[in-house]
């Protein structure tokens, strides 16, 4: 019987323990009518508590995995060949069972798949390993200890003190003037995005969304049938009059004015007044996503649209996702004041959000942490992304797009390389994440400046990394034809 316990797993014994066992009688490998070790000699051949041996084999016969025989110990009672044909009825029941019709649409749009590790080049990924863990931790315990309301349900909008303390740092660093009621805490910008989405759109109703656009935002569109219609970037950004031309009726456009991702391209100012005046005068919505915003590394940041504009028609979004981490999940939104009950009502549904969590965070945000961590990660990230122009070979790419913001930049590649060829080799050959910047475009529609380029992130990696990474690069396009896959 081979059982294997990890005394440093966060699992408990007791739950490894029952969970091998359970395992071992399901699968077959202890025989039905097997007497299994005394509970002293499990103890022994396992280094763990009698008491604990007793537990789960009371467990595992409260569900009729064994069984005890009076005067002669504790059995295998499952037959293990009725067990098999109960488990492959059900998985031929559950390969029968149908998904919805808005499922099937749904899975039909492309996203990159789900890569949890970090590696080169992954792009928004920020800086895991500079987190201030020891500050956190200090305020988390601070909080625990001082504060019984954190630990209760908070508000569905959110942990009021912190919605205090974002309407006042996006006042000092975005120039938006709201009321802290107006801040709304939700799980994630995706979370953000599909909660206004279930406010104030049907299925079918058509939204403008910038195209190229974070592939993460456009599902979420798809994921309520709402009717996406790409709208170009020229150089200029989001082209309003094109958007017009597409479709005059649309109820929402969805735009990220401060910097496009992944171009990195900002609205210009007329765009975005011509955007707010289309909002008044239509009656349209507006979804400014301003999650990049913290990490400008060159002039200053563009005047947000909720800042200008001419109505009470824009919600502006923004994330802690790349400042903080991406585990906290934490993003807020500025809710126009008469959707705010129509949203408190929605968000009362589920409590999808810490209240400790924001509790901490806003205590982080109160003691200047939140702000001298952005200032020293804006230093790093600047530096990371100057030593990676540094040491690319530019003879290898027909040009190199880095622009003054954000967690990526853009290499073009020579007209005879294509670029999703070399992605797919990158990553299978050697673990290097590099998207083709067409995976961005919807329908694949990508510009003729844009065709055949490559999105590298470098926020996660530091100097060594960058550095044996693009070695790697430069040496596959260097030698690209004797090593690309026919």
């Amino acid at each position: 019987m081979d059982i294997f316990l990890d005394k440093k797993s966060k699992i408990s014994i007791y739950r490894q323990f029952c969970d091998q066992l359970r395992s071992a009688v399901v699968e077959g490998r202890i025989k039905t009518g097997m007497q299994l070790p005394s509970t002293r000699m499990m103890k022994s051949e396992l280094g763990i508590s009698r008491g604990t041996v007793r537990n789960v084999y009371d467990q595992l016969i409260s569900e009729g995995y064994l069984e005890t025989k009076s005067g002669k110990g504790t059995f295998v009672a499952l037959k293990n060949d009725s067990q098999t044909s109960i488990n492959d009825k059900q998985e031929s029941t559950l390969s029968e069972f149908d998904l919805s019709t808005r499922a099937e649409r749904l899975f039909h749009i492309f996203y990159h798949p789900n890569i949890r590790r970090i590696r080169a080049f992954m792009p928004g990924t920020p800086e895991l390993r500079e987190f201030p863990f020891q500050k956190w931790h200090k305020v988390s315990k601070s909080v625990v200890h001082a504060n019984s309301d954190a630990l209760d349900y908070s508000d569905p909008l959110g942990y009021l003190p912190l919605r205090q303390a974002i309407c006042e740092h996006i006042h000092l660093s975005r120039g938006i003037v709201c009321h802290p009621q107006q801040i709304v805490i939700c799980n994630g910008g995706e979370e953000a995005l599909r909660l206004i989405s279930t406010l104030l759109l049907d299925p079918g109703d058509p939204v403008w969304v910038e195209d190229p656009c974070f592939v993460g935002r456009r599902l979420v569109f798809k994921s309520v049938e709402a009717e996406s219609i790409p709208v170009k970037i020229d150089d200029r950004g989001f082209i309003v009059s094109k958007a017009l031309k597409q479709n005059p009726k649309a109820k929402l456009a969805y735009v990220v004015p401060s910097r496009n991702y992944p171009l990195g391209i900002r609205m210009s100012l007329s765009r975005r007044i011509e955007l707010s005046e289309w909002a008044q005068q239509y009656g349209g919505w507006i979804i400014e996503d301003d999650f990049d915003c913290e990490f400008r590394y060159e002039g200053n940041p563009v005047t947000p649209i909720h800042s200008i504009q001419q109505s009470n028609r824009v919600i502006y979004m923004s994330s802690f996702t790349t400042t903080l981490l991406p585990a906290f999940r934490l993003a807020f939104m500025v809710l126009p004041k008469p959707l705010l009950d129509s949203m408190s009502r929605l968000l009362s549904l589920g409590k999808p959000t810490s209240g400790l969590t924001q509790s901490v965070l806003a205590e982080f945000i109160k003691q200047g942490f939140y702000a001298s961590h952005i200032r020293r990660m804006r230093k790093l990230y600047d530096k990371r992304r100057k030593y990676l122009l540094e040491v690319i070979d530019r003879k290898l790419f027909e040009s190199i797009y880095a622009t003054d913001a954000g967690f990526n930049v853009l290499v073009q590649l020579p007209k005879q390389i294509n670029a999703a060829k070399l992605s797919r080799y990158l990553l299978t050959k050697h673990d290097i994440v590099a998207y083709s910047l067409a995976e961005y475009y919807m329908n694949k529609r990508i510009s003729p400046a844009h065709r055949n380029t490559l999105v590298l992130g470098f926020a996660c990696l530091n100097k060594t990394e960058i550095e044996q990474s693009v070695e790697t690069l430069n040496s596959v396009l260097a030698n690209w034809n004797s090593v690309q896959p026919h």
